[in-house]
């Protein structure tokens, strides 16, 4: 995968505006902000697929991710190969413009 790393939530909604995704993974607890709203505004920008990586497992936070529009919910810690099947998964089902390892 072609990855693109940034440390906060004013980071990735600058990245989303300027740059094309084809998925996007996110913690919910970000040093100046949430990953609630870097979901929201990815979804306003385009129905970019959405996967929560996050310590966050309570019932609320969960709900809460597919509420806004998440595609997945993962909760740490969590197993590397689920994940990448997670996300094969994820890009299959939106038409991911390139082709899955």
């Amino acid at each position: 995968f072609a990855v693109t790393a940034v440390d906060g939530q004013q980071a990735a909604i600058s990245v989303l505006s300027k740059e094309k995704f084809d998925l996007l993974l996110l913690d919910i607890s970000l040093p100046d902000g949430n990953g609630f709203a870097v979901c929201a505004a990815a979804k306003v920008k385009a129905d970019l697929p959405v996967i929560f990586l996050t310590a966050s497992g309570d019932e609320y936070s969960v709900v809460a991710g597919f509420e806004m529009g998440a595609d997945d919910y993962v909760s740490k810690p969590f197993r590397p190969r689920e994940l990448v099947s997670r996300i094969k998964s994820v890009l299959r089902r939106s038409g991911a413009s390139q082709p899955l390892l």
